[in-house]
């Protein structure tokens, strides 16, 4: 009458992403959902940072979405997860789409989704979208935070224009 936990599922797909088991993981994760246990952050996590490596994250970002079972705790919604997810391994490409896709779902970002895609916008060059983000923000009612600063903080200190940080910031 043993079931496993969500932790030992947790447990044995790290041990499945080490090995490079990629379709024993899918396996167990599929098996954790039929038997009705909840997909989280961290089930999400262990995939994308496995998956990301081995160049199939947007594989994992789409299954996601699609999950009617991703519990995305102690996300607002479970686009932000996702985005914080991709944030940490560097996918910046896959942000973008994934924003993309939250959009087209209807869904509207809140301040740390606006901080991960202006992150990933400043990352991949396109600092023109970086700005137009960063004005949208605050039309949307989302004042800036201290992740927001931080971020133009580093921009402009990478640019040696300090003195711009501090007009935005105002």
């Amino acid at each position: 009458d043993y079931n496993h936990t969500v932790n030992t599922y947790h447990l044995i797909m790290q041990i499945f992403a080490e090995s490079q088991e990629y379709k024993a993981m899918w396996r167990l994760l599929d098996e954790m959902t039929e038997k009705g246990y909840p997909v989280t952050s961290r089930t999400f996590n262990i995939f994308i940072c496995s998956c990301g490596e081995a160049g199939i994250a947007k594989k994992v970002v789409e299954r996601f979405i699609k999950s009617n079972s991703f519990n995305f705790r102690p996300f607002k919604h479970y686009f932000n997860a996702i985005l914080h997810s991709l944030h940490a391994i560097k996918q910046y490409n896959i942000i973008e789409w994934v924003s993309q896709q939250m959009l087209a779902d209807g869904r509207q970002p809140d301040t740390l989704t606006y901080n991960i895609i202006m992150y990933a916008k400043y990352r991949l060059g396109r600092l023109d979208q970086f700005h137009s983000l960063f004005d949208e923000m605050g039309r949307n009612g989302f004042p800036p935070d201290l992740h927001t600063f931080n971020i133009l903080l580093h921009i402009y200190g990478r640019a040696n224009k300090p003195a711009e940080a501090v007009v935005h910031l105002s």
